[in-house]
């Protein structure tokens, strides 16, 4: 933890004296030309926006991943709402009640800015421990079930194997053959700013 502070130190004093205007432009709840009906909507949408990011509809910027990809392939997805769901059983064990913690916190700053800036996957790029933490437990659920049915270890291990194997090249694949295609053409604007600034 120490080293941990002496290294962020300098950032964290940066942090300090530097105004952070980038929160307040995105900041929807302290915008003053909203009313309490219009924020408790934008929430609302971001909270579904979010919720569908990892499995369903993805983010829409190519340089975050491939348009509308969701953050999660099927396969790992399975795991991940496995353990998820598992986690939620026993909120009480420390551990669990710490990643959903972490998971929500993690999704938070995404909640409250404004629904077209969402679903946005680089800003919530920290969740990924937490994610990490449910597919884990989505495979211990699998392997202590399959144990119980008495199959054999080796197969066990060779089918965990097969689906990591296939689960990268499925996000390799999609990276090199269609993503590298949209990625530079990410970074070009196709308006004039004021078109833009307007949006």
């Amino acid at each position: 933890m120490i080293p941990f502070i002496i290294i962020t130190l300098p950032l964290n004093i940066y942090f300090l004296k530097q105004p952070d205007y980038r929160f307040k432009q995105q900041f929807f709840w302290e915008n003053p030309d909203l009313n309490l009906g219009q924020k408790i909507s934008f929430t609302l949408e971001n909270i579904k926006k979010i919720g569908l990011m990892f499995s369903f509809h993805g983010d829409i910027n190519g340089r975050h991943n491939y348009p509308e990809k969701p953050a999660l392939n099927p396969i790992i997805g399975l795991f991940f709402y496995l353990g998820l769901i598992y986690s939620l059983m026993n909120i009480k064990n420390f551990y669990f009640l710490f990643f959903i913690f972490y998971f929500l916190i993690s999704l938070f700053p995404s909640f409250l800015t404004y629904p077209w800036e969402n679903p946005n996957m680089l800003r919530t790029f920290t969740v990924l421990p937490a994610i990490c933490f449910f597919i884990a437990q989505g495979l211990i659920i699998a392997i202590k079930f399959l144990k119980q049915k008495r199959v054999q270890l080796f197969i066990i291990n060779y089918s965990l194997l097969i689906i990591i194997l296939f689960s990268s090249f499925y996000e390799i694949r999609t990276y090199f053959k269609y993503q590298k295609d949209v990625f530079n053409k990410a970074f070009e604007v196709n308006k004039s700013l004021d078109k833009i600034i307007k949006k």
